[in-house]
């Protein structure tokens, strides 16, 4: 479920600019869930959002980011069957999230949560990212003045999110070269 993170931190690590692509918002039926991810590097897809016309453009969007040498955050409404000749009719919103430099501090942080197998949400913002811990801790940035109102909905996502078993995952760890 988040081989992605092991991935994104080798590509980086290598000094491979990519794009991590997330279903972010789902209105009726879509090929994959919230958090499916893939990443997209000049030369290959790592993991699958569902496949199909709406995969096809997001890894568009991907590489036009990559050969642009473009750095941060945006997001994209696809309707399915409109937009996408996809019979699911659905309407998925995608976060693209582009790395053209360094692997960022918080990737650092939440690698080596992953390693602990520690359970972590990622709060992503429009200029800001931070890393909260079951406990409610807030460890990137580890000075960070967070709201209240941040930490508990993260407290009960958390609490929600059921563990998986050995060998259960969201992300497809399938690589295909473009």
């Amino acid at each position: 479920m988040n081989q992605w993170i092991d991935d994104l931190s080798g590509q980086l690590s290598d000094g491979k600019a990519c794009v991590l692509v997330t279903v972010a918002g789902v209105r009726g039926s879509a090929p994959r869930e919230v958090g499916a991810k893939m990443l997209v590097t000049d030369s290959e897809t790592i993991g699958t959002i569902g496949g199909g016309q709406l995969e096809y453009k997001c890894t568009q969007i991907a590489c036009r980011t990559l050969l642009d040498q473009e750095d941060g955050c945006k997001i994209r409404k696809f309707t399915l069957g409109a937009n996408c000749g996809q019979c699911c009719g659905g309407v998925v919103e995608v976060f693209f999230e582009a790395f053209c430099a360094e692997k960022p501090a918080w990737l650092n942080e939440l690698l080596q949560a992953h390693r602990r197998r520690e359970a972590m949400l990622i709060v992503t913002g429009q200029n800001n990212k931070y890393l909260i811990d079951a406990s409610g801790i807030c460890k990137y940035p580890s000075n960070a003045d967070v709201n209240d109102g941040l930490i508990s909905e993260a407290l009960r996502i958390l609490s929600q999110k059921r563990i998986r078993t050995k060998g259960e995952t969201d992300y497809e760890n399938e690589r295909r070269p473009r």
